[in-house]
């Protein structure tokens, strides 16, 4: 078999692997009511080179990612094919004015607005794998058959040896930088991008995107 064609059998079977260790729970210990957890890494392969295919298996070809943080986060930076459809938190001027309740529909409105169909599967992604939590369990209650948290989140969370010491997973003699933390844009390393795609922000609030 061709080097590089082993290497690619050998990064999908870890993936494999790390999905399967995940699946029965998340960073937060929190109840859950979706499908599974993924890896940052996961999602990646998922949303950039598995579409219209099967390479993450039967039940995840054209995978969505969905970003629910804020409006100000997405700006900031986000992978660049996700969905912005923040929740809890949308944008401080509109956050005042809304009740728990009226988020989550909101959540599920945007969601169902962008992709219709139920059985699509969904990557949800927050900063650190918390928020994206409760937005799986509502997308999940809503209907959604195939809703999966990304469990490091876009920015991450710093690792901890068996002691809880904190660990310089960069190597470069300074812990709790960037480097170190596990997400999307942390030590993974993963492409994400500050452009603002038209068809990928959310809708009833477009304006703010821009201010």
């Amino acid at each position: 078999m061709p080097a590089k064609k082993l290497a690619w059998v050998g990064m999908c079977a870890l993936l494999t692997i790390a999905s399967s260790a995940l699946a029965e729970g998340n960073r937060y210990d929190r109840e859950r009511n979706y499908h599974s957890e993924v890896s940052v890494s996961e999602a990646y392969v998922l949303t950039h080179f598995g579409k219209g295919n099967n390479l993450g298996g039967a039940d995840t070809p054209n995978a969505v990612l969905v970003d629910v943080r804020s409006i100000p986060e997405y700006v900031d930076g986000h992978p660049d094919k996700a969905l912005n459809v923040p929740y809890p938190r949308i944008h401080p001027t509109i956050d005042p004015t809304l009740s728990d309740e009226e988020k989550a529909t909101l959540l599920v409105e945007g969601v169902r607005a962008a992709v219709p169909d139920y059985d699509t599967p969904l990557l949800v992604l927050c900063r650190t794998g918390s928020r994206s939590i409760a937005a799986s369990n509502i997308l999940t209650e809503a209907g959604y058959t195939q809703v999966r948290n990304i469990w490091e989140g876009f920015v991450g969370r710093t690792k901890t040896d068996v002691n809880g010491n904190e660990l310089d997973l960069n190597n470069n003699g300074v812990v709790g930088d960037i480097g170190d933390l596990d997400g999307w844009m942390g030590y993974a390393g993963l492409p994400y991008s500050t452009q603002l795609r038209p068809t990928l922000i959310y809708q009833p609030y477009a304006y703010l995107y821009y201010e």
